[in-house]
């Protein structure tokens, strides 16, 4: 109840309303920005959660008693020399990289960049509002041309889609006529092999025939010369046989007669 007596009755409506307003607003923005209530309410209680946080810790600091003031004095002070080292800690990692080649470059461009909008911001706020206008129409015409660059652009890269597309099926058909070309010249080449195998298929057949023919011609001959010889030898024996019956004969009739 004394929260919110103090909340709404008194000076302090007015800084109540003001955040209240603030927090409203702040929630409108990131409902623009397309952030749902989920993260918005998870922003909200941490946001709510650090302040209340701090307002405990400062409502304990302030109910400690007299004879711990020594201490905290001490504890902020600790502090305080750990800020001081932490800023010279980084002034002198400044200087150093102010010294050096490569990084001092690296942070030229890296303030320039950071310190880029509120130049500018500075160098407009200078500015009239006849050059404002004539800064705005220049603008507006140079937006004119890049829209008008960038529709003909957009145009070149279809028409070079639409080429790489027409490529593409070229490239396909000519590899389908590839393979189909390739197919029928292996086929070809086996027909040719097959050809050429019962060629010699053939070539080898004839020659087996011919040594086959040859060596039976060679036989035929040895045996009609063993066929001869044989004749002969039946020839002499028949005649020596005739001989020798006339021998016989004749002793028979010389037997006979005596």
């Amino acid at each position: 109840m004394l929260a919110e007596e103090q909340n709404t009755v008194g000076p302090i409506t007015e800084e109540v309303f003001e955040a209240n307003r603030t927090i409203k607003n702040l929630k409108d923005f990131m409902r623009k920005e397309h952030y749902t209530e989920e993260e918005i309410l998870a922003w909200t209680t941490s946001a709510f959660d650090g302040a209340t946080g701090q307002m405990h810790w400062l409502c304990k600091r302030l109910q400690q008693p007299k004879e711990n003031k020594v201490m905290q004095r001490c504890f902020d002070h600790w502090r305080f020399w750990l800020k001081v080292k932490r800023v010279m800690k980084y002034h002198l990692r400044f200087c150093n990289n102010q010294v050096q080649p490569v990084k001092c470059d690296i942070r030229w461009a890296f303030d320039k960049w950071k310190n880029g909008d509120l130049n500018n911001v500075s160098h407009l706020n200078r500015m009239d509002y006849n050059r404002l206008q004539l800064k705005n129409v220049d603008q507006s015409n140079g937006l004119d041309k890049l829209a008008e660059r960038e529709a003909g652009n957009s145009a070149i890269i279809n028409n070079l889609n639409t080429q790489r597309d027409e490529l593409l099926t070229h490239y396909v058909r000519a590899q389908k006529l590839a393979l189909g070309l390739l197919k029928d010249n292996l086929r070809r080449e086996r027909g040719l092999a097959f050809d050429i195998w019962k060629q010699h298929a053939k070539h080898s057949r004839k020659q087996d025939g011919t040594a086959f023919v040859n060596d039976s011609v060679v036989n035929i001959t040895e045996i009609k010369s063993k066929i001869n010889e044989l004749e002969a030898a039946n020839a002499t024996l028949a005649n020596e046989n005739h001989e020798l019956r006339q021998f016989s004969m004749d002793g028979f009739h010389i037997a006979k007669n005596v």
